[in-house]
C-alpha cells in the first residue's frame, strides 16, 4: 500500500467502521482514497439491527457477526418482549400493535405507541423528551439483531486487500478550508485531497473549525459480576432495561446491559462529567429486583465513555464548501451500524 501520495481524490475522516464501505465504493471507482480513523475507538452500547445480507457480509470484514434468536429484547414493566416472537405477544399489546416507523399525523397515544419512540431514542444523536416527535426514521426493533466482535486480523487482511486505499489514524485534525484542494494535517504529515469527508462530531474532532457546541448528554458503561444461577441459559446476552416508561429515558430508568461469561456490562445515559455512582447503585438495585435471586457485584473497573448526545439548538452545523461534506448531528444514528451504512450509500450515490 502507498502512503507517499501527494494528493488524494477522496479524504475521509470518521470513527470506525463508520466511512469503511463509502472508503470501499470510492475505490472500486479507482479513486485514490485516504482514510483517516479517529482514535480512540468508542465501544458501542447496543447490538446492530442488520435486515440486509449486503450489511452483514460487509461488517464480517472487520470482526464476527452473532445473531440474537431473540431478537432485539426488552425488559420492562410487563415483563420480557422477545420482538422476534411478535405472534404470541403482539396481541396482548398495544404498543406492539401500533409499532411503527416514521411517525405522520395520526400519531397514537404515547401509551399505545411508546415502543415507537424508544426506537427513535435509543441510538438518536439528539437527547428528546420521551414523547417528543422526531423527524428522522428509528431503529428497526424487528430486524434481525446481532452481536458484533470486531477482529483485528480481518481488519488487517481488509485494509491489505484495499489497494486504492490508504489508512491512518489520528485522534484529532486540523483542516485547512482555503480555496483550493483541502489539507489536513495530522501529528507527524500532511494529507491533501480534492475532496474531503467528515464523518464524526466535527466540534470534537476538527480543530480548524471554531464550534463551541456542548454535549448533554453520554451513554457511559459500568460492570457487574453476575450469577443468575439456574436462569444462566435464558439470560439473553444483550437486551434493553426500562423501568417506567412515563419517567425519562436515562440514568437508571434505562440501561442497555450485555451478558457474557459471567458478567453484565451495564450502558446509561448520564450528563457529562457527572457522578454517577447513585445510578450505578440504583441500576444495580432494579435488576436485582428483575432477576429474583441473582447475584450481583460492582467490579472496579474504569467506567467506559461512548457516544455523546446534543440538545435539538445544537443541531445543525452548516458548512459549506463544494469539494467537501461534514457530518450534521442530523445525518447518522449514533448506534446502528446499518443506517450507518445506507447513509453512505446514499452519499456515494450523490458523489457518482
Amino acid at each position: 500500500m502507498n502512503n507517499k501520495q501527494s494528493m488524494f481524490d477522496y479524504l475521509i475522516f470518521a470513527d470506525w467502521p463508520k466511512g469503511l464501505y463509502l472508503a470501499q465504493k470510492l475505490a472500486e471507482k479507482n479513486q485514490k482514497t485516504a482514510y483517516v480513523e479517529r482514535l480512540p475507538r468508542y465501544k458501542n452500547p447496543f447490538a446492530l439491527f442488520l435486515n440486509k445480507t449486503s450489511q452483514r457480509k460487509f461488517l464480517e470484514n472487520f470482526g464476527f457477526l452473532f445473531q440474537q434468536k431473540e431478537g432485539f429484547c426488552l425488559l420492562g414493566p410487563e415483563g420480557v418482549w422477545p420482538l422476534q416472537d411478535m405472534k404470541s405477544i403482539k396481541k396482548r399489546h398495544s404498543p406492539i400493535q401500533n409499532f411503527t416507523y416514521i411517525f405522520n399525523k395520526q400519531i397514537p397515544a404515547f401509551k399505545d405507541n411508546w415502543l415507537s419512540y424508544l426506537a427513535l431514542n435509543l441510538t438518536a444523536k439528539v437527547f428528546e423528551g420521551n414523547d417528543s416527535v422526531f423527524q428522522n426514521k428509528g431503529v428497526n426493533l424487528l430486524a434481525d439483531y446481532f452481536l458484533f466482535e470486531p477482529s483485528a486480523k480481518k481488519t488487517e487482511e481488509f485494509k491489505k486487500n484495499q489497494t486504492n486505499i490508504s489508512f491512518f489514524t489520528a485522534q484529532q485534525i486540523n483542516v485547512s478550508f482555503k480555496k483550493g484542494p483541502t489539507v489536513l494535517s495530522l501529528k507527524e504529515k500532511k494529507l491533501t485531497a480534492k475532496n474531503f469527508i467528515c464523518l464524526t462530531s466535527p466540534q470534537e474532532a476538527i480543530t480548524g473549525l471554531k464550534l463551541n457546541h456542548q454535549a448533554y448528554w453520554q451513554w457511559q458503561a459500568f460492570y457487574l459480576t453476575a450469577n443468575f444461577h439456574d436462569y444462566t441459559e435464558i439470560i439473553p446476552a444483550h437486551f434493553v432495561f426500562l423501568k417506567n416508561i412515563y419517567l425519562p429515558w436515562c440514568y437508571d430508568n434505562l440501561l442497555s446491559v450485555f451478558y457474557r461469561q459471567g458478567v453484565l456490562e451495564v450502558w446509561m445515559k448520564v450528563k457529562p462529567k457527572e457522578n454517577s455512582i447513585k445510578f450505578i447503585k440504583l441500576a444495580e438495585q432494579h435488576l436485582k429486583n428483575f432477576f429474583k435471586g441473582c447475584q450481583l457485584k460492582t467490579i472496579n473497573k474504569p467506567i467506559a465513555k461512548s457516544f455523546k448526545l446534543f440538545g435539538r439548538e445544537k443541531l445543525n452545523f452548516n458548512f459549506q464548501k463544494k469539494d467537501s461534506y461534514i457530518e450534521n448531528y442530523r445525518d447518522f444514528f449514533h448506534g446502528d451500524l446499518a443506517s450507518e451504512i445506507h447513509n453512505e450509500h446514499n452519499l456515494f450515490k450523490r458523489l457518482y
